[in-house]
């Protein structure tokens, strides 16, 4: 299934979003990941900003491992280990969102129904 929930916000994921480019990293809150590290904010119930909502429904990965490794050293409360996966076009859409302080930063919108755990391994990044 490669089709968006119909109650996302119209145009998300945006249309700028594309296939992933392979190798990403994601915080993640133990080894070996488990599906509860992959939930987005608001798979999760947590309140969300006005005008973040499709941001809400993605994920945040990382292109580069040393950004990873920075935001978890800056932002401990947001895992315990770095994983890497490599996500193809059946996994979703994908949007480069930097953030401070990684450039790498991006938000995945995976496809509903595709694993998402599975695709990664804990990594020393």
């Amino acid at each position: 299934m490669s089709d968006y929930p119909s109650d996302w916000p119209d145009g998300c994921p945006p249309a700028d979003a594309v296939p992933p480019p392979g190798r990403v990293y994601r915080l993640v809150g133990g080894d070996p990941p488990l599906p509860e590290h992959f939930l987005s904010y608001h798979e999760s119930g947590k309140s969300v900003s006005p005008g973040r909502e499709c941001d809400a429904r993605g994920l945040s990965v990382f292109t580069d491992p040393r950004d990873a490794r920075n935001y978890l050293a800056k932002y401990p409360y947001l895992g315990t280990a770095i994983a890497a996966g490599g996500l193809s076009a059946a996994d979703g859409r994908f949007k480069p969102t930097p953030r401070r302080p990684a450039p790498s930063h991006a938000t995945w919108w995976p496809f509903p129904g595709r694993p998402r755990h599975v695709l990664f391994r804990i990594v020393d990044a």
